[in-house]
């Protein structure tokens, strides 16, 4: 049995069994200003979103930001090959300007 494991943009790098459930990525997020995250890859073969929420900070301050979990499952699991290396990245916009990206996050994921 595997547990729930939550990656952020201090930990890129996300190694995972065919055994794993779901995964967490968690990022900082401050939709109040209009930008959040959006997934520009992943292979749609390999991964399910599962979930996808904002959480807003603690702190009760008009324009706090929070932060956004992105959870994530495995399928397909027996085509996966041992050892493989897989992409999942973000891109930080605001929906009205696709064009202007203000950060890229890019998280590698090796399933063995």
């Amino acid at each position: 049995m595997s547990k729930k494991s939550v990656y952020g943009s201090h930990n890129k790098n996300i190694v995972l069994d065919k055994n794993s459930k779901n995964f967490t990525i968690e990022l900082d997020s401050n939709p109040t200003t209009g930008y959040s995250w959006h997934i520009f890859k992943y292979d749609t073969n390999l991964f399910d979103i599962v979930d996808h929420t904002f959480f807003p900070s603690k702190r009760f301050i008009p324009g706090a930001g929070g932060r956004e979990n992105w959870v994530f499952s495995l399928r397909n699991v027996k085509t996966i090959e041992k050892n493989q290396f897989k992409n999942i990245e973000f891109i930080y916009i605001r929906p009205w300007e696709p064009e202007k990206i203000i950060k890229r996050i890019i998280f590698t994921v090796k399933i063995n």
